[in-house]
């Protein structure tokens, strides 16, 4: 039995609709107000920063929410980093949403 090459590239879809962590917005405008952060329709990534409830639980999404915290010029390293690099940035696919 011969084995084609595709079987030992594996190959991982490029992450879709990453929702970057954002911070509590007293006008709700860029992101909840206390109360909304509060309720049901957002989870908290990190200290200060939330996504919309329904934002995907991926390792991808989860880099992001990472990411939130890195200082400006900050980089993604080590795994997360060499994931984001091959074959291409997720970054290109961020969807930020607000609500």
């Amino acid at each position: 039995m011969e084995i084609g090459n595709d079987q030992w590239r594996p190959r991982c879809a490029t992450p879709r609709a990453l929702v970057v962590p954002v911070p509590i917005d007293p006008d709700g405008d860029r992101g909840p107000t206390r109360g909304q952060a509060a309720g049901p329709r957002w989870r908290r990534t990190s200290p200060g920063l939330y996504v919309p409830v329904e934002a995907s639980r991926s390792v991808e999404q989860r880099i992001v929410e990472a990411a939130g915290h890195l200082p400006p010029g900050g980089m993604v390293t080590g795994w997360g980093g060499a994931c984001w690099t091959l074959p291409r940035s997720p970054i290109e696919n961020y969807t930020p949403v607000v609500r």
